[in-house]
């Protein structure tokens, strides 16, 4: 009996969990509900001028923060867009194919490195500001995709490539047949 409740655990804890409505952004869900109750708040405090933010937002259910914030003006934070974009889509392809023609040259290029060259691609587009070591750590989060093709492989990996046999054996023919013409 232990054994087979056993066997059904690791069965339920092995196999993968399904969850087709799992977003990929770090972004909270917009929470339409959430936000309509706001809204149906400011509607109130409109309505009763004299009315307090507190009790409007009793009254609709709504969070004091975000009623609070909605009515000094502040928009939702999906709505604001992303932050710390200095490089404009063509700069941020420059500045691929220069981490593109460092690795070809087989120089791996630095944090300081890519700091560097969007320094000099801000500069060379007469753009205000500077970009920083956290600015490329973020920039490399996110062209994450990007770097996984550039990134080298370990030496151990490519010798084990370079033991296949059959390759091996065709080198030593060909240098045979070589060596006698």
């Amino acid at each position: 009996m232990a054994i087979c409740r056993l066997t059904a655990m690791c069965r339920f804890f092995l196999q993968p969990s399904i969850q087709p409505n799992k977003s990929t952004t770090t972004m909270p869900p917009a929470d339409e509900h959430e936000e309509q109750k706001v809204q149906n708040a400011l509607a109130l405090l409109r309505e009763n001028p004299r009315m307090k933010i507190a009790e409007a937002a009793r009254r609709t259910r709504a969070s004091y923060d975000r009623v609070w914030r909605r009515k000094q003006g502040r928009r939702r934070s999906s709505s604001r867009g992303g932050h710390n974009k200095k490089l404009n889509i063509p700069s941020s392809s420059v500045l691929k194919e220069y981490l593109l023609m460092c690795h070809g040259m087989g120089r791996g290029a630095s944090i300081d490195h890519v700091v560097t060259s969007a320094n000099s691609i801000l500069r060379c587009n007469r753009e205000t500001g500077t970009v920083h070591r956290r600015w490329a750590k973020n920039w490399i989060e996110r062209e994450k995709d990007f770097i996984k093709t550039i990134r080298s492989t370990p030496l151990s990996a490519k010798r084990r490539a370079a033991h296949q046999k059959e390759d091996i054996k065709a080198h030593f023919v060909e240098f045979d047949r070589c060596k006698r013409k």
